[in-house]
């Protein structure tokens, strides 16, 4: 369900609607890029960042995010200094962190600052865009 917003303060004939902003941040190409385009087919507009550092700088660029994927291990900035940057700068935002390495936990410093989900590689590409089982959903992200 995408979000109807009325931008002109009147009753619309024509409302607008706004989708989801997801930003991906992953240094694997194929996964980032499959992930980005399954998302893309079912209504979510994604940003796609290869790393720490380039993923920090579009979120600072882009207030409009409202769900961050990213990976534990990347380089320049790994994906729990990314998480703990984004959530000073937004609070509200949404975060699922992917891993290679179940074992590693988030720092109970992100832990503490709110509840984050990890999901293991290999991924299911599919229940993570699935709107019933994510939150991937148009309808549980929210602007």
């Amino acid at each position: 369900m995408d979000l109807q917003v009325d931008v002109t303060g009147e009753v619309a004939d024509s409302p607008v609607y706004f989708s989801p902003q997801v930003l991906i941040a992953e240094d694997d190409a194929l996964l980032r890029n499959t992930l980005g385009e399954m998302l893309t087919d079912g209504g979510v507009q994604v940003m796609q960042a290869a790393d720490g550092v380039q993923a920090a700088q579009m979120l600072k660029d882009n207030v409009g995010i409202s769900l961050l994927l990213s990976d534990v291990k990347m380089p320049h900035m790994n994906g729990y200094a990314l998480v703990e940057e984004a959530l000073m700068r937004n609070p509200e935002l949404k975060v699922l962190i992917m891993t290679g390495y179940p074992g590693d936990l988030p720092p109970r410093a992100v832990l503490k600052a709110r509840e984050i989900r990890t999901v293991a590689k290999p991924l299911d590409l599919e229940r993570i865009v699935n709107p019933g089982e994510t939150q991937c959903s148009n309808s549980t992200i929210r602007r």
